[in-house]
């Protein structure tokens, strides 16, 4: 009699060990989900590759070379972003041009239109360049872009960097010019 009640003890142990092995296999699918190991990941105020996933943390190989172990709870209690599975980035700023050029803004514009178009995913419908408003000291154009690489990458940036270049030369081609900030705002 004490046998089979051991049995029956040994048993119940056992499924219950089989349903947490299942729920930490389900746990960990929905985290892999997230990222994997060689991704570019940010969270709050860690960003880097991920080098190594465990049940209960994660190794992450910051910018600055430094390896930070985080906790798997932290990582998942918080908005993520996951760099390596986006396939676009985006572009966006204010470009403050003088009073001055206001005779000549639809050039400038088309200008700029034409020096952010061959980086953009499509010209159909991402390129939005526009004169959106009269300032008291200046003339406010946005451009706003997708690109066909993801934020944050390096391609971003040096993407980035080419296209300013592009904007300030468009803008100077079309004889317009950026203005100083006031104290007028």
């Amino acid at each position: 009699l004490l046998l089979d009640r051991r049995l029956v003890v040994e048993s119940d142990r056992c499924v219950a060990g089989v349903g947490l092995d299942l729920l930490s296999v389900v746990l960990m699918a929905r985290f892999n989900d997230k990222f994997r190991p060689g991704e570019e990941i940010m969270f709050g105020d860690v960003a880097g590759i991920v080098t190594q996933m465990g049940w209960f943390d994660t190794k992450i190989r910051l910018y600055s070379e430094r390896t930070v172990v985080v906790p798997n709870g932290q990582i998942m209690g918080v908005p993520l972003v996951n760099f390596s599975r986006m396939r676009w980035g985006q572009y966006k700023t204010e470009l403050r041009l003088r009073l001055e050029d206001g005779p000549i803004m639809d050039e400038v514009v088309a200008a700029i239109r034409a020096a952010v178009a061959p980086h953009v995913i499509s010209r159909d419908r991402n390129v939005w360049v526009h004169w959106r408003r009269i300032d008291r000291d200046a003339l406010v154009v946005v451009v706003d872009v997708k690109l066909p690489v993801p934020s944050g990458t390096t391609a971003y940036h040096e993407l980035v960097e080419r296209l300013n270049a592009n904007i300030v030369r468009a803008i100077k081609e079309a004889e317009a010019d950026l203005c100083l900030p006031t104290s007028r705002r």
